[in-house]
C-alpha cells in the first residue's frame, strides 16, 4: 500500500472514531477530516483525489502545433455548435473525411497483422467489386463511445485484416498526448490517422488513392478550399492529377492500380513533385485529426455525483464502496490518476498475447515482425535493443509484443532521406519533420527539396515523446508494457486490454485482485490485491457510473448526403451514400449503470 493511500485511510479512520467518542454524529465537528458536515463516507484527502478526477472537459485538451488546420480557440464553439453547418470548416471537413469510406482499399490480400495471409477476409468483400469502403467511423463511431463494435473474433479488431490490438477510443482521444496508440508508436493524432489509412490490417489504402479522392471528390469543394487552401502546396499539381490519373473503374479497382496511375501521371509530367501523394494524404490525416481533437465524453452519473457533493444520493452505496476503493485500498488510482481517468503512461500488467491472431514473442521471430534482442552494449543501464530489420519488410519490423519499448523507438527512427512514396509511413508521419506545419514553415530550404527533417523533435514544441524515452532506447521497464488506457465509458467499450484478453469488467477487476500474470515480455507491475468479494462487485459497480455522454452533438451526427453529396467525377465509386453512413443507435447503458444522462441532467458545466 502506497504511503498517499496509508494516509488516506488513517484519515478515514481517525474520522469515525472522533465521531464515535464526541456522540456527535459523523462529520459533525470534524469537516476538516472529512469530506463535507453531512457526511464522513470520504475523508477530505479521498474527496480530494475523487475531485481531481471528475469534469474531464473543464478546460480544451493539449494543442499540436504540428497541425496548421486545428484551431484550439474554436473550443467553446464547436461544442455550442448544435448542427454541422455551425461548425468551422476543418472541423466540418474533417468530420466529413473521417465517415468517408472511399479513403479505404480493397480487401483482396487480407493478412494479419504479421503479414501472414489468412484464407478469408474479416469483412464482406466481394472480388468483382474489392474496395471495401470502410470508414474511421466503422470501428470508432462516435455515437457508440468511439469504439468498435464489428470484431469478429471479438479479441482483436478487424478492418481489411486481422489486427494484433483492441480498438482505442477516438472520444477524448487528444487529450492522451503526448504520444498516441497502445504502444505510443505516434506522436500526434493526424500521425496516427496517415498511418491506419495505409496500414495493410486497417483501411488497407495507399496515398496515391487518398490523392484520387481528394483530385475527384473534394477539389473546388468549400470545406476544403477553406481549409485547406494553398496548405496542399500544389492545388494546380493535384487538379492536373485527376485529368492525368486514369484508373479504369474506381468501383472495382484494386489499391494498386491508383499508385500504378499515379506513377504513371509522374512519369509524363516529371514537374509533378514526388511528394504530392503524401502532402494530400497528410492534410486529410490533419483534416481528420482537426476533428477528432474536438471529441468527447462527458457528464457520467460520476461527474455529477461529484458535482454535487458526497453526500449526493446519485451513487448507489455499493458504487460509493467501490469509488473509495478505486482512490483508497484497490491502489486504481495508481495509474487512472487524472479526470481522463489514465495517467497516460505505460506499464506492464501481466496481461497475456493470447488469443486469435494476437502475436506472441515466438511467432515474431520468425517473420516480418521482428522481435530478436540483441546482447546489451551496457548502455541504458544494460536495456537490450530490438533487432529490427532494415528492410522495413512486414510491418516494418515492428516488435508488436514488445509494446511501449518498440513504439517508442519506432517515434524516434532515423528519417529517411526523402519524404516520398517510398518513405515508410512510422517516420515520415510524425510531429517535426517537413510533413509538421510548424517545422515546415521554420525550415523552408529543407524542407522545399523534399527533405524529411529532424528526426527526433523541436525545442519549440516540447519533446516529441515522454522525457525518459531518450532518443535511443526506452527504459526497459517498458518491455511488454502498454498504455493506461482511459476508464470513461468503460463498461461500453469491452472488451479490455491491449489485445481485448479479457472479456468482462468482472474479469478486469479479478485479474487485478489475483495478480495473474499471463504469457508475455516483461516484468508484471501488479501484485494481488486481497479484495472480498464485496469488494470486487463494488469496484465493478463504480466503474459502471463513468458511462457519459458522447459529443459534441454536431460531430456525433452523420453527414447527410443530400447536405455534403459526395461530389465526385463520374466514375466514382457508386456515387451515392455509402452504408456507412446509416447510423446505428448506440448500445444500450447497462441497467445498473443507470446509462448515460440525459442533455441537461448534470448542469452546465461547459458541456454542450
Amino acid at each position: 500500500m502506497s504511503r498517499q493511500i496509508r494516509a488516506a485511510s488513517a484519515a478515514g479512520l481517525a474520522c469515525l472514531v472522533a465521531a464515535a467518542v464526541s456522540g456527535s454524529g459523523c462529520g459533525k465537528g470534524w469537516g476538516s477530516r472529512c469530506a463535507s458536515p453531512d457526511d464522513c463516507f470520504f475523508s477530505g484527502d479521498e474527496w480530494g483525489r475523487v475531485r481531481s478526477l471528475a469534469d474531464v472537459t473543464k478546460a480544451p485538451p493539449p494543442g499540436d502545433p504540428s497541425n496548421g488546420l486545428l484551431d484550439p480557440a474554436s473550443w467553446d464553439a464547436v461544442r455550442a455548435a448544435k448542427e454541422a453547418a455551425e461548425l468551422p470548416p476543418a472541423v466540418r471537413l474533417g468530420w466529413r473525411l473521417y465517415h468517408d469510406p472511399r479513403l479505404s482499399g480493397d480487401g483482396s490480400d487480407p493478412r494479419d497483422s504479421l503479414g501472414v495471409a489468412q484464407p478469408s477476409a474479416p469483412r464482406k468483400y466481394d472480388p468483382a467489386s474489392p474496395q471495401l469502403r470502410i470508414a474511421c467511423v466503422d470501428c470508432h463511431d462516435p455515437a457508440k463511445y468511439g469504439s468498435d463494435y464489428t470484431s469478429q473474433p471479438p479479441n482483436v479488431s478487424n478492418g481489411a485484416g486481422f489486427y494484433d490490438v483492441n480498438t482505442q477510443q477516438t472520444l477524448n482521444v487528444a487529450r492522451l498526448a503526448p504520444v498516441f496508440y497502445w504502444n505510443g508508436r505516434a506522436d500526434s493524432l493526424w500521425a496516427q490517422a496517415a498511418q491506419v489509412m495505409e496500414s495493410p490490417v486497417s483501411m488497407a489504402s495507399r496515398r496515391e488513392k487518398t490523392l484520387w479522392v481528394v483530385a475527384n471528390c473534394y477539389l473546388g469543394d468549400a470545406d476544403a478550399q477553406a481549409t485547406w487552401g494553398s496548405l496542399v502546396a500544389a492545388d494546380g499539381d493535384v487538379a492536373k492529377v485527376r485529368d492525368l490519373m486514369k484508373v479504369a473503374s474506381p468501383a472495382t479497382a484494386k489499391t494498386a492500380e491508383f499508385r500504378a496511375a499515379y506513377d504513371d501521371a509522374r512519369s509524363a509530367h516529371p514537374e509533378i513533385p514526388a511528394s504530392l501523394a503524401t502532402r494530400v494524404h497528410v492534410e486529410v490525416a490533419k483534416a481528420i485529426a482537426a476533428y477528432e481533437w474536438f471529441l468527447s465524453s462527458d457528464r457520467s452519473r460520476f461527474d455529477a455525483f461529484v458535482a454535487a457533493g458526497p453526500a449526493s444520493p446519485l451513487l448507489s452505496a455499493s458504487e460509493k464502496r467501490g469509488l473509495k476503493l478505486f482512490v483508497g485500498r484497490a491502489g486504481c488510482m495508481n495509474c487512472h490518476n487524472t479526470s481522463m481517468f489514465s495517467d497516460g503512461q505505460f506499464h506492464d500488467v501481466g496481461v497475456a498475447q493470447a488469443g486469435e491472431h494476437v502475436p506472441t514473442v515466438p511467432a515474431c521471430t520468425t517473420t516480418g515482425c521482428e522481435c530478436r534482442v540483441a546482447e546489451s552494449d551496457g548502455a541504458d543501464g544494460g536495456a537490450p535493443a530490438l533487432a529490427f530489420p532494415e528492410t522495413g519488410a512486414g510491418v516494418g519490423g515492428a516488435c508488436l509484443p514488445a509494446g511501449a519499448y518498440a513504439g517508442v523507438q519506432k517515434v524516434h527512427a532515423a528519417p529517411p532521406a526523402a519524404a516520398d512514396a517510398a518513405v515508410p509511413t512510422t517516420t515520415a508521419f510524425r510531429r517535426c519533420t517537413c510533413f509538421d506545419d510548424d517545422y515546415r514553415a521554420a525550415h523552408e530550404d529543407e524542407c522545399a527539396d523534399g527533405g524529411a527533417g529532424e528526426a527526433h523533435g523541436c525545442e519549440e514544441q516540447g519533446p516529441a515523446t515522454y522525457g525518459d524515452a531518450g532518443v535511443a532506447r526506452p527504459p526497459v521497464r517498458w518491455l511488454g508494457a502498454w498504455r493506461t488506457p482511459s476508464l470513461r465509458d468503460v463498461a461500453m467499450t469491452g472488451p479490455y486490454m491491449h489485445d481485448g484478453a479479457i472479456a468482462t469488467l468482472e474479469d478486469v477487476v479479478w485479474h487485478y485482485d489475483q495478480a495473474t500474470a499471463g504469457a508475455g515480455w516483461g516484468t508484471p507491475e501488479i501484485s494481488p490485491l486481497l479484495l472480498s468479494d464485496q469488494d470486487r462487485a463494488d469496484l465493478v459497480a463504480f466503474l459502471k457510473t463513468l458511462t457519459g455522454v458522447p459529443g459534441p452533438p454536431a460531430l456525433v451526427s452523420r453527414p447527410d448526403p443530400e447536405s455534403y453529396p459526395p461530389a465526385c467525377a463520374p466514375g466514382d465509386l457508386d456515387a451515392g451514400a455509402d452504408a456507412s453512413l446509416a447510423a446505428d443507435g448506440p448500445p444500450d447503458a447497462p441497467e445498473e449503470s443507470g446509462g448515460a444522462m440525459a442533455d441537461g441532467d448534470a448542469g452546465d458545466g461547459g458541456a454542450p
